[in-house]
């Protein structure tokens, strides 16, 4: 539930994720849904467009480089996922979304629960910090 006096901004903000691709609308129902918690800042601002992606940016190089893998390690795993059909089918639903569970085949079917953690980086397959190794 929000609060009457939030609903605009709510929904503005709402807006304005659409608006970038952030979000979707969903008009029917479906399976996959995320609470929503309303926390106004004192100052009323967002955070800008600009200081997320530099946020985003920092925190993604600072999990790829604390991989427990040199450089060339990487680079052989990497290469083994792009050989693996299963794995390259997984990087393109991190990328472009997953289907939903009643249209998707079988082979993906024990990844789905994992959905929320998979990663593409660098070309490299994650859960959450953990590189998926083919």
């Amino acid at each position: 539930r929000i609060t009457l006096p939030l609903m605009s901004k709510v929904k503005e903000e709402l807006s304005r994720m659409e608006s970038l691709q952030v979000i979707s609308r969903v008009e029917e129902l479906t399976d996959w849904c995320a609470g929503m918690v309303v926390v106004p800042k004192p100052d009323g601002m967002n955070l800008g467009d600009e200081q997320l992606e530099v946020e985003t940016n920092l925190c993604v190089e600072s999990v790829m480089s604390s991989l427990p893998a040199s450089d060339e390690r990487l680079e052989e795993i990497r290469r083994h996922q792009q050989k693996d059909d299963v794995l390259v089918q997984l990087k393109i639903f991190c990328t472009d979304g997953w289907p939903d569970k009643f249209s998707l085949d079988r082979a993906f079917q024990p990844y789905l629960q994992f959905a929320g953690e998979l990663t593409v980086q660098h070309d490299l397959l994650l859960k959450g910090s953990q590189i998926v190794i083919p």
